[in-house]
């Protein structure tokens, strides 16, 4: 249900749509593993979870054969992500934080992947 959430707001913004060139039947986000030439995968990860709170690992990676415009995108998922100070991003996702990441080229497919990962923290409901 929280990557649901997350994935509304990325595919939802129409500046991120833009730099992605995402269409109606094509957001251009992907799991696991990217299928376009520009695009957004992604993987994610349960860290931790006590039945109160959980903090799981979101990690993105940004592709592009431009790097100026796979470093637009990750700049754009930061600022619809990256929770500031007390503020939640929703009722359930407490808090996002940037923790990490770094940049490679692909030779092979000319590509280049900006990775970040997030931390986020859940309110969890275990009854």
């Amino acid at each position: 249900m929280m990557l649901n959430e997350i994935l509304t707001i990325l595919k939802a913004d129409s500046e991120l749509s833009s730099l992605l060139g995402a269409t109606v039947s094509d957001t251009k986000i992907y799991m696991n593993k990217g299928k376009a030439e520009t695009c957004i995968s992604y993987k994610h990860f349960i860290i931790s979870s006590d039945g109160i709170k959980a903090q799981s690992k979101l990690e993105i990676n940004c592709i592009s054969p431009d790097y100026g415009k796979a470093e637009s995108m990750l700049n754009r998922v930061k600022q619809l992500l990256v929770t500031i100070g007390n503020k939640q991003l929703n009722n359930d996702i407490l808090n996002v934080a940037l923790n990490g990441g770094g940049s490679l080229y692909v030779e092979e497919t000319k590509q280049h992947i900006i990775k970040a990962y997030f931390i986020l923290t859940i309110r969890e409901r275990m009854i």
